[in-house]
């Protein structure tokens, strides 16, 4: 169980980088795919480096700590306006992270599941 609990943290890990960098991520997916189909191993493998590097460069608590002192910041100059900008980014990423992790959460434990030979349950959204 306790193997399966660190499986589900990292898949939650990756998915959360991949959501903050997903066009990136997605740019990269499909240049690997491309890669793939033409039998470019050597790029399809420097490409999963690429992404595995946007998984690991995704953490979103890091994001919304600098986010919260930059606001701090910007009260303490009264620049209020950009205060208030920041809020609505630090609303936009917790909303952001909360969707990631449901959708991380459901993910691993499909993979989980299908390792194990259970059913998936439901498809993620």
């Amino acid at each position: 169980e306790t193997e399966a609990g660190e499986r589900l943290a990292t898949a939650k890990r990756r998915a959360l980088g991949a959501c903050v960098h997903g066009d990136e991520w997605e740019r990269l997916q499909q240049l690997k795919q491309k890669a793939i189909a033409e039998e470019d191993f050597d790029l399809a493998s420097e490409l999963k480096h690429k992404q595995s590097d946007l998984e690991a460069g995704g953490d979103m608590q890091a994001e919304l700590s600098k986010l919260m002192e930059r606001k701090r910041k910007a009260v303490e100059a009264e620049d209020y306006e950009l205060a208030a900008r920041l809020k609505v980014d630090e609303r936009m990423l917790l909303g952001a992270e909360a969707v990631a992790e449901r959708r991380a959460a459901k993910v691993a434990r499909r993979l989980l599941a299908a390792r194990r030979g259970a059913p998936a349950g439901p498809s993620p959204e």
